[in-house]
């Protein structure tokens, strides 16, 4: 008995996910609100169909306003690379999503290294909800997944499998929340 965690691995193999569409809709119109008129994108990688779907929800409410995009894996050295590829490139921009937190810690690093001050003249969102973002400087706004609760579905969906409760295949999709630190500015009242 197999129960992916994050990943759709092939159809009939039951997996518990968070509703990456509306993840990425979610920092899509999160930016816009907060004034951002210049939106750039650094996807994670495209076969994971979890991460594309981050992507595609992005890009719809993104619409025109979507200047720069690149892709980059979930290793901070390669983020890091394409952090700068899409400054070198898009610049200027004023909002950009980041696939997950490490992609968006790479963003940070970078911003600081071009002397661009966030959220001031960039606001950045990342993706995961993880510990790292608490850390960065400032600290990330993110789309939080419920990782916790992820798990526990997951742990009973298995043992569910192995006792051979409802053994249908079934894809458990939770939603996203958006968790605003300071890489955004505050909503206009």
């Amino acid at each position: 008995p197999m129960v992916a965690l994050d990943r759709i691995v092939k159809a009939g193999i039951d997996a518990v996910v968070s509703d990456g569409y509306e993840g990425g809709k979610l920092a899509a119109d999160t930016l816009l609100q907060r004034g951002a008129t210049r939106l750039a994108h650094i996807a994670g990688p495209d076969h994971l169909k979890t991460v594309k779907r981050r992507t595609e929800g992005f890009v719809e409410v993104a619409g025109e306003k979507l200047v720069g995009m690149t892709e980059s894996t979930f290793t901070f050295k390669d983020a890091l690379k394409a952090s700068q590829e899409l400054f070198d490139h898009a610049w200027p921009f004023d909002g950009i999503f980041a696939a997950n937190d490490v992609i968006a810690a790479a963003v940070l690093q970078e911003a600081v290294r071009r002397n661009i001050r966030v959220p001031e003249e960039l606001q950045v969102i990342g993706y995961d909800g993880i510990e790292l973002g608490e850390m960065t400087s400032p600290p990330l706004t993110t789309i939080v997944q419920p990782i916790y609760e992820m798990g526990r579905l997951a742990t009973e969906r298995l043992l569910d499998l192995i006792e051979k409760k409802d053994t249908r295949p079934r894809e458990m999709l939770l939603p996203v929340t958006l968790l605003e630190r300071h890489t955004t500015k505050r909503k206009e009242r």
